[in-house]
């Protein structure tokens, strides 16, 4: 699965900002169940921020782009989630990917699904 991520950094004085991403519980629709998982989050450089290496989310925030001046761009995101076969059952999963950019004033961070 991909998407994408869109920081707007209007600021001239701008000094950088850095994004976060966490992932919520992996449970699926029937009965609720919390599924254990490996979420991978891969990003893409902007031209202006850094991406981090590849990170295993969890629902702890780890550092996903970086930049370091004034930078506005967008990155795609290619997440992969690994299930262990003896925890799955037939079902819909669903886990929520969340974002923060810290050092801007504004919530100027945005994420849409690939088409």
């Amino acid at each position: 699965m991909s998407f994408t991520v869109t920081v707007t950094d209007t600021r001239t004085d701008s000094a950088g900002w850095t994004a976060q991403a966490w992932v919520t519980n992996l449970v699926t629709e029937k009965g609720a169940v919390t599924v254990p998982a490996s979420i991978s989050y891969a990003s893409s450089p902007t031209g202006c921020s850094t991406p981090s290496a590849k990170q295993v989310l969890s629902g702890s925030p780890v550092v996903v782009q970086r930049a370091d001046k004034q930078c506005s761009g967008s990155w795609t995101v290619t997440v992969t989630v690994l299930l262990p076969e003896s925890a799955t059952i037939a079902d819909i999963y669903n886990a929520t990917i969340e974002h923060s950019v810290t050092g801007l004033t504004a919530t100027p961070a945005t994420s849409s699904p690939a088409a």
